[in-house]
């Protein structure tokens, strides 16, 4: 380890620790400065969703940095599973979901910038795994809570509550928009158990574009993942394959975001994912819909 990664590990330390030693805070999870494509399983589905359902601006719900106090671990390893049997695994998620739903006091603390990682495609199913995102619709959750709520907007954030990075980064979206289309057609079976017709037909519409005239709107896909969820509920089949299935739809997804912000700003960007949040909220009673429905 060289010196500057000890000294740089030691400053996230202190700044995970000291809200919780000084201020009494629960739990305390970072914020970063990163590049505007990192993350996009977080700025495109865990992040909105986490807001809209429970009204908590956490802008990473899931994160490998995280500082809790004694009181708040020794609660969550007696209270909560994390392993559900599918493949998910580790406390990251759970452990704010956990803090979310026992009211602990919770805090943002800015750490700087976060390193790029290269990702493969075949990473992304794991990670939708690990993060186990069907799990933030808590059991007993409240759907009528009102997305937004103001809990965590006055909530105390150490620095900025995110910074972006514009620097050039290669994407191969003629991929992207492959892996989509096929999956689209492959799994046409498996989609017809977990969307409804609406949703399935529009994605299939959309799959037969060009990259040039490809848009996967945000209304859609905040369909789809609210679709996905109730199936997931409901076990409409094997919990494992809903999550799998979602896959190649969030590369449809991704592949839209990165081509809306290609040359976007900061504020763009911000301004995109915003939107997206806002789409998650006012869907809400779609969600619902399909959760106590017996279809």
């Amino acid at each position: 380890m060289s010196p500057e990664s000890s000294h740089t590990e030691d400053a996230w330390i202190s700044k995970l620790l000291q809200p919780i030693r000084t201020d009494g805070f629960d739990l305390v999870t970072p914020t970063y400065r990163r590049h505007k494509f990192d993350g996009l399983l977080i700025t495109n589905l865990l992040y909105p969703m986490i807001r809209a359902l429970y009204g908590l601006r956490i802008r990473e719900p899931y994160t490998h940095e995280f500082g809790f106090s004694g009181r708040f671990g020794a609660e969550f390893l007696l209270n909560n599973v994390w392993d559900d049997g599918t493949g998910a695994s580790g406390p990251e998620l759970s452990l704010t979901l956990a803090a979310i739903t026992g009211r602990q006091r919770i805090c943002q603390s800015f750490l700087g910038q976060k390193d790029h990682i290269e990702r493969r495609s075949a990473d992304l199913v794991p990670a939708l795994k690990r993060n186990s995102w069907p799990h933030v619709l808590r059991p007993g959750f409240d759907f009528s809570s009102v997305g937004c709520g103001d809990r965590f907007a006055s909530h105390s954030t150490t620095g900025p509550d995110h910074e972006v990075l514009l620097d050039p980064v290669r994407v191969n979206r003629k991929r992207l928009r492959e892996m989509f289309s096929t999956g689209v057609a492959e799994l046409e079976g498996v989609f017809h158990s977990i969307l409804s017709p609406t949703t399935l037909a529009e994605l299939q519409r959309i799959a037969g574009l060009e990259e040039a005239e490809f848009h996967y709107s945000s209304e859609l896909w905040v369909r789809t993942v609210y679709e996905f969820a109730a199936s997931y509920h409901k076990s409409v089949i094997s919990r494992d394959h809903i999550i799998q299935a979602l896959a190649p739809l969030f590369r449809g997804r991704a592949l839209t975001f990165l081509m809306e912000n290609r040359n976007g700003s900061a504020a763009d960007v911000e301004n995109n994912i915003e939107g997206l949040c806002l789409e998650f909220e006012r869907l809400k009673p779609y969600l619902l819909q399909k959760w106590k429905s017996r279809e």
